[in-house]
């Protein structure tokens, strides 16, 4: 069997403190003959063995970065190769197998995906290994910071999903509010403002508008029509200080298509999170098609429940239900037809929203304004 994968894994490095310090230094005053004898012997066992290794850099705890370069060095005795590897737990990372022990320096290039940690441990030994064979490590851990993948197509086959980085040609970022608001929202320009409250707060550079639409203009019509959208948080970080992010759309027509997905489709689609924060933001005349009244409820407890706006007039108001009991027959309410042909009062202020069906999927439905919702947020 190839002995190789069998190295012995580092001992931890035990902490040191103030107080395990003070004990440990009344334990060698106490114990110091016996120590001293123990010395003595474990010198001249190295004086007179016939092989030995010993690491002479790092000597001390290092920080390291993805990318760097770092020489490795020992002294030996009596062993003609060395094998060096990296330990982060149990599993030997190669670095290399057969270098001439008399050279006595290795040159360690670490790796651009090496994983971020602060417990790493180099060990060199007599190559090749068998049971037995002399083996010297590093007593300090060694730390290691850098990012884990060497470009965002990296990031893309691991999650299995579409990632770009932060340059990638005419891309937009997409967040949805932490905060909820009633349908009075002061407007087009005070959604917007909510936008870009957050933005800032995130740190996310640029203009950031609300994703909603109004009687007068869809939302469809105040976004970029040729850009893709994608996640605002970053994903990832390059060795060079690129960000990935998460792709959502390849066109405002894909964004819009994200509230109208099956089941099947979310799983494909959209990823978790988004789809649970999509799951709950107003959204209005989305499309210049888009109706302007009469708006089905489905979420007020009532059978037949109409609104006369899909914008919460214009953003601008958090009634509900206009008329409490029955509505009477002067109402001044205007009218449409329900799903049966019934010429019906709209007695609701209302808006479109985004909801979640009973088989999980995401749906837009009607919700009247004064309950509270989030918002989407879009990069201009």
């Amino acid at each position: 069997m190839d002995e190789e994968n069998f190295i012995p894994t580092p001992s931890p490095v035990p902490e040191l403190n103030k107080q395990t310090f003070f004990s440990e230094y009344r334990n060698l005053i106490v114990l110091g003959g016996l120590l001293l004898t123990v010395a003595i012997v474990f010198l001249m066992n190295v004086a007179f063995s016939s092989k030995s290794i010993t690491i002479t850099s790092p000597f001390q705890s290092t920080s390291l970065k993805a990318g760097d370069t770092f020489s490795v060095a020992w002294s030996s005795k009596g062993i003609v190769s060395v094998g060096i590897v990296l330990f982060n737990g149990d599993t030997p990372q190669w670095l290399a197998k057969g270098v001439p022990a008399g050279k006595g320096k290795f040159d360690w290039t670490v790796l651009q995906n090496q994983d971020s940690g602060s417990n790493y441990r180099l060990a060199v030994f007599e190559y090749p290994w068998k049971k037995g064979n002399t083996i010297a490590y590093t007593q300090a851990a060694i730390q290691i910071v850098g990012p884990k993948y060497v470009s965002c197509n990296d990031l893309a086959v691991e999650n299995e999903w579409p990632f770009v980085p932060g340059d990638y040609p005419n891309v937009k970022r997409v967040f949805v509010t932490d905060a909820q608001w009633n349908g009075n929202l002061g407007g087009l320009d005070g959604a917007d403002a909510k936008c870009q409250q957050q933005a800032d707060s995130e740190g996310y550079k640029g203009t950031f508008i609300a994703f909603l639409g109004t009687n007068k203009v869809a939302a469809k019509d105040r976004m970029s029509q040729t850009s893709s959208f994608a996640w605002a948080k970053s994903a990832a970080t390059l060795p060079e200080g690129q960000d990935c992010y998460r792709l959502i759309a390849r066109n405002v027509d894909s964004l819009l298509n994200k509230a109208l997905l099956a089941t099947g489709q979310m799983g494909v689609e959209l990823d978790s999170e988004f789809s649970r924060m999509m799951g709950g933001v107003w959204y209005g005349r989305r499309t210049s098609a888009a109706k302007t009244e009469c708006l089905d409820l489905q979420n007020v407890g009532a059978t037949s429940a109409f609104s006369g706006t899909y914008d919460c007039q214009d953003w601008t108001t958090s009634q509900g239900k206009i008329y409490q009991g029955d509505v009477p027959p002067d109402a001044d309410l205007p009218r449409c037809y329900d799903t049966h042909g019934n010429n019906v009062f709209a007695n609701y202020m209302a808006a479109d929203t985004s909801g979640v069906a009973i088989d999980g999927s995401l749906v837009v439905t009607g919700t009247s304004c004064d309950h509270y919702e989030r918002l989407v947020c879009v990069e201009k």
